[in-house]
């Protein structure tokens, strides 16, 4: 089924929401401002219970999205989001318990749709199985939050050349706490206070970020616990490299899409705030059969626009470059453990991504 056969009447949606009134921005700016008191890295406290409770009245309350083709749809892009990526959270309250239902969606340019549980701190409640698919495959999950509060996270990989953020909000699935429906907050809400909340949560984000600064450039390497409190996605590797000094450098490989292996981008970050600069997906990389060259670049060095290329930001002073891949047989081998660039390239074979630096702006593909 397409994400578009999914759509739901919009006089619909209008009934599901709840009745807002002329002070709804100003209850939302309350809430935020009360979120700013959370103490990073400690249990929760009674006033945060206070906020999750609050923020539980609405399903999906929050969205995270990265778009490389249109920069200007971007809100709240922190923890490293993939290049193509929407994500949609809900709070689910201390003390409840709750079913979310739903389709995950499949068709052309749809490459991963999961749903994931994490606990306060950020890390995957071990309790509840992720569920992930592009096969049009129901889905119905059971969470008992009943110690403390926690975080369920639906994320969309899709083409945004063809998918709108409406195409992908009439996938959500359906919330349900102590069998009743948790309605959806309005998306002119949800996208008002994931702005609003974007700052905060960076800098939050960009504090919890483990990543650290080498002295001199590194090449791609699994560098396990670094995702640690940053919602990572178990069917996802991600390997790290540090251009540090380096002004330009180049990224070449193979990389053929497979039910296994469906995916797989760059992206480069900024560590202080886990926020994207720049980034894009294996599909847009310019390929001769499955092999592919990208441009890594600072911010004073000029584009090659025969090539694609990424950037990283004039105030960008720790770079650091994400390459993520969607595997399914992660089970089989532990991705997650710290390895050397050379431990990482025996794991990853001929998928993984060789780097070199350049000091200056010299680095550039093959012509």
């Amino acid at each position: 089924m397409r994400l578009t056969q999914l759509l739901v009447p919009a006089a619909a949606l209008a009934a599901a929401q709840p009745a807002f009134t002329r002070d709804a921005d100003g209850r939302i700016a309350d809430i935020v401002r009360e979120w700013k008191t959370f103490q990073n890295g400690t249990a929760p406290s009674a006033d945060a219970f206070t906020l999750q409770a609050r923020l539980g009245a609405w399903a999906w309350p929050f969205v995270s999205a990265y778009d490389y083709t249109n920069r200007s749809n971007d809100v709240m892009a922190v923890a490293y989001p993939a290049t193509i990526a929407t994500y949609y959270t809900t709070v689910l309250r201390a003390g409840s318990s709750y079913v979310f239902n739903g389709t995950f969606p499949d068709g052309e340019g749809v490459f991963q749709c999961s749903l994931t549980v994490y606990n306060f701190t950020g890390d995957q409640d071990e309790t509840v199985r992720p569920r992930w698919g592009v096969d049009g495959r129901d889905v119905r999950v059971f969470v008992n939050a009943s110690d403390q509060p926690r975080w369920a996270l639906q994320r969309f990989y899709v083409k945004p050349e063809l998918y709108s953020r409406e195409d992908i909000e009439a996938s959500l699935l359906e919330v349900r706490r102590d069998g009743e429906i948790v309605p959806p907050l309005a998306a002119i809400y949800r996208a008002q206070l994931s702005e609003v909340a974007e700052d905060f949560v960076s800098e939050v984000m960009g504090n919890i970020s483990a990543y650290g600064w080498p002295r001199k450039p590194t090449e791609f390497h699994f560098n396990g616990g670094s995702t640690s409190s940053l919602f990572p996605e178990r069917s996802h590797v991600y390997a790290v490299a540090f251009p540090v000094d380096s002004r330009s450098a180049v990224i070449t490989g193979r990389f053929n899409a497979s039910d296994t292996f469906p995916y797989m981008d760059f992206s480069i970050g900024d560590q202080s705030t886990t926020e994207l600069d720049d980034g894009a997906p294996f599909y847009a990389l310019n390929r001769t059969g499955t092999e592919y060259c990208l441009e890594v670049l600072a911010p004073d060095c000029p584009k090659n626009r025969a090539v694609p290329t990424i950037k990283w930001s004039a105030g960008n002073r720790h770079p650091l470059l994400l390459a993520r891949l969607i595997a399914y047989n992660f089970e089989e081998v532990d991705y997650r453990r710290t390895r050397t660039p050379e431990g990482s390239k025996r794991l990853l074979g001929d998928m993984y991504p060789e780097i070199s630096f350049a000091p200056d702006c010299s680095a550039r593909c093959p012509a």
